[in-house]
């Protein structure tokens, strides 16, 4: 695009976004396109339980919307998930399925691979607190593995899993960061794994980090791996701060990016959805993702977690596409100047994301003027009067007003049967005048 702010009948950004003083301190990967896991259904939010169904048919929608990497965490091994993991590698679908195992301080971590690798597994993580303990719950088993130990384990994992012709990633955190000291250890790990082998590391940051704090790091391990491998990060979303978290990875060169759609993680993550758009607009960064699948995807989501999406939240919330300003219902309606308007507000078209299109409400707002009720009258190809309209604005505000509970507005069905008791009264009573 020549002006990559603006994708003509779909959005229209600032500029300043693309601005050379912005873009000159960015280190995009390369193409400047991600790849986007979500492990939504492994990190399940505290208080939902999927099944096996769930997690099939999640797995598809994913699929259905281009999310590039399915991943399945794998805090403690239980035959459920390994049967999870299995169904889900045999689905057939364009995304490649990965999963973590904790290798260093499970004991029985190869024969877990083993079925892993078996049951067509595309990629196997391996995945340990740097303080990692030979085995959690294993009594007299307490015993903190040593630098060395902890090197060699990972080694060996990466070794043992390239026999069996997956691709092999390594993760280290997340208690990795009471101090900077810590990070020759990170690196030591990290080294040593991709020297033995493995084809792509992520940095797991559980600790608060602001975006600063990841633009930081990440380019100290730039600085100091001994291989360009591909990367990404996992993140929380404690702060609010999660997309702008991944999005920082991004901007220095992180080839992936975890999210999750609704931000359905263990506490909380960073909205998928969200992510998506903000990469592909505001960055001109390549996801995979079909934005016009990311609404269904959402309220799909929303219906199995049984978790409603906030209203309030941003790309799948239920008001970020409303209108209820009178000059902007009046333009919608009427189809004049309307178009131009909406990419000076979202920046993006509802349908973009596949919502189809805006919705129209009247509150208290709407009641500064009478552009819209008029406008709705026209629409509805009814014969009014300057009176009609003065009356209709005001059964709007006793209804509007007679509401003490959100959402405090009337909806169009409603406001068009307002406007033809208004007008069918008038005529009626004119008809008895005239009698």
């Amino acid at each position: 695009m020549s002006e990559p702010w603006h994708n003509p009948g779909k959005w229209y950004v600032s500029p300043y976004n693309f601005a050379e003083e912005a873009v000159a301190k960015f280190n995009f990967p390369p193409g400047r396109q991600v790849v986007i896991r979500d492990p939504s259904f492994s990190d399940e939010p505290q208080g939902v339980r999927y099944t096996l169904k769930d997690k099939i048919e999640i797995a598809r929608k994913f699929d259905e919307a281009g999310v590039g990497e399915i991943f399945h965490h794998i805090h403690g091994v239980t035959e459920e998930k390994l049967d999870c993991i299995r169904a889900l590698c045999g689905l057939g679908l364009n995304a490649k399925v990965g999963a973590y195992l904790r290798v260093p301080s499970e004991p029985k971590w190869k024969e877990y691979m083993d079925r892993l690798i078996e049951g067509g597994i595309a990629e196997i993580q391996l995945h340990e607190n740097t303080r990692a303990r030979l085995d959690f719950a294993v009594p007299g088993k307490q015993d903190v593995l040593s630098t060395e130990q902890m090197v060699e384990k990972y080694v060996e994992g990466v070794e043992y899993a390239k026999k069996g012709g997956v691709l092999v990633s390594v993760g280290v955190g997340p208690r990795l960061w009471p101090n900077f000291s810590d990070f020759d250890f990170l690196m030591r790990i990290y080294n040593e794994c991709i020297k033995a082998g493995a084809e792509k590391i992520w940095v797991y940051l559980s600790s608060p980090i602001s975006p600063h704090g990841v633009e930081a790091l990440v380019n100290r391990i730039n600085k100091a791996i001994v291989k360009k491998v591909p990367f990404g990060i996992h993140i929380h979303n404690d702060y609010g701060l999660g997309v702008a978290g991944q999005i920082a990875a991004v901007l220095n060169g992180a080839t992936h990016v975890e999210a999750y759609t609704n931000g359905m993680a263990d506490r909380n993550g960073p909205p998928l959805e969200e992510l998506a758009i903000a990469l592909e607009m505001f960055y001109g960064v390549k996801t995979g993702i079909k934005l016009e699948k990311l609404y269904d995807l959402c309220k799909f989501v929303s219906q199995k977690s049984t978790i409603p999406i906030s209203p309030q939240k941003g790309v799948s919330g239920a008001n970020t596409f409303i209108l209820n300003e009178d000059k902007f219902i009046a333009d919608f309606l009427k189809k004049e100047t309307f178009k131009p308007l909406a990419y000076l507000w979202e920046g993006y078209l509802p349908g973009v994301i596949g919502r189809g299109d805006y919705k129209l409400i009247w509150d208290k707002q709407t009641l500064q003027g009478e552009r819209g009720i008029r406008a709705k009258l026209d629409q509805m190809k009814l014969d009014y009067t300057d009176q009609d309209v003065k009356r209709i604005k005001e059964v709007l505000r006793e209804q509007i007003y007679a509401k003490t509970t959100y959402p405090m507005w009337l909806e169009e069905p409603e406001v068009e049967d307002i406007c033809r008791s208004v007008v069918e009264t008038r005529g009626r009573d004119r008809r008895l005048l005239a009698s």
